[in-house]
């Protein structure tokens, strides 16, 4: 059996913000399009951060900021990408050994094609797995 790569699952719409957006906006993005993180990309579309569900819960709320607190104020930095040739297990590794749920997904020049969640590596390893119903 061959083994699966990350550019095999990865949604390759990248849903984005720039630094200067408020954590309201942000959030309001991340509803709509039902995601745990952003990416945070400036004006030449290069990656400066991640803004994710826990970095709002974290930085923000615990420290009583407000929600026009801006994006820039609060993202993650220290940027983890897994390119898109890497096997999922590859990438398990990273987001276990890093103690993050989501990687941004380079290609071979390391332009941002996607971003992969703990979510997207269990759908591919389990599929559409139900568990079985209890009496």
């Amino acid at each position: 059996m061959a083994l699966v790569t990350v550019g095999e699952i990865v949604s390759r719409h990248v849903v984005s913000v720039k630094p200067s957006t408020t954590v309201r906006e942000a959030s309001a993005i991340m509803r709509e399009h039902r995601i745990g993180s952003v990416l945070v990309m400036d004006e030449s579309e290069n990656l400066q951060g991640i803004l994710t569900e826990r970095d709002i819960v974290y930085r923000v709320v615990a420290e009583g900021k407000g929600p026009e607190t801006l994006v820039e104020e609060v993202m993650t930095r220290d940027i983890i990408t897994v390119r898109e040739d890497a096997t999922l297990a590859e990438a398990a590794r990273m987001m276990l050994g890093f103690g993050v749920r989501h990687l941004p997904v380079v290609d071979r020049s390391g332009r941002v094609i996607g971003v992969i969640s703990l979510r997207d590596l269990a759908k591919a390893i389990w599929g559409s797995y139900e568990p079985p119903m209890t009496p």
